[in-house]
């Protein structure tokens, strides 16, 4: 174990490469503890739960830098409470992490936890991993996307299947069986 030691917080639903870059370089910092925003937060802020806390932890857990995950209050929209009450055993007198690092999306004036850190005597480093890479949020948008078109292409398919057992009946000289309407009035009403 390091002599220092920094903290890092975000939701990481899902975790990307833009957060294995900022955790890599802040691993140049001491040892790395991920505060890891609730399944609460993420609804505030983004309405959905991608992965629940659990799953993000056991990821971030396995990254070989991070040194732990800590669960918090983070009612407050902050890590705040993380910062403050996080003991620290071999950090020395005030036992409070040494760092607190954010990555390329983060700033001075959006990052509410500046002044706990100032008073507390933590140090603050910006711009870990360089620009911003990716968003979870992005990321999940995509997903959703994908499979939006996917579902619109996969009714699309029964229709057209639908409709050409129709032809096919009609053109080898059958009235349309019965089973066969009752198949594409089935698939039509579900699109």
């Amino acid at each position: 174990m390091s002599t220092t030691t920094i903290a890092l917080s975000g939701g990481c639903d899902p975790c990307h490469i833009g957060h294995i870059r900022m955790i890599e370089e802040a691993h140049g910092y001491g040892d790395v503890y991920i505060i890891l925003n609730s399944d609460e937060w993420l609804k505030r802020k983004k309405g959905y739960v991608f992965m629940p806390w659990e799953q993000r932890a056991e990821i971030l857990r396995a990254i070989r830098w991070v040194t732990d995950v800590i669960s918090v209050d983070d009612s407050d929209n902050s890590v705040c409470q993380a910062l403050r009450d996080t003991y620290i055993p071999h950090q020395g007198a005030n036992n409070h992490f040494t760092w607190f690092g954010n990555g390329g999306d983060r700033k001075e004036d959006n990052v509410p936890e500046v002044d706990i850190c100032n008073n507390l005597g933590i140090k603050l480093a910006w711009n870990l991993g360089g620009s911003k890479a990716s968003s979870s949020s992005q990321l999940v948008t995509n997903a959703r996307n994908a499979e939006q078109t996917l579902v619109k292409d996969y009714k699309q398919l029964l229709v057209d299947a639908a409709n050409s057992l129709m032809e096919t009946s009609l053109l080898i000289g059958h009235k349309p069986v019965k089973k066969y309407v009752e198949l594409v009035d089935l698939i039509r009403s579900k699109i």
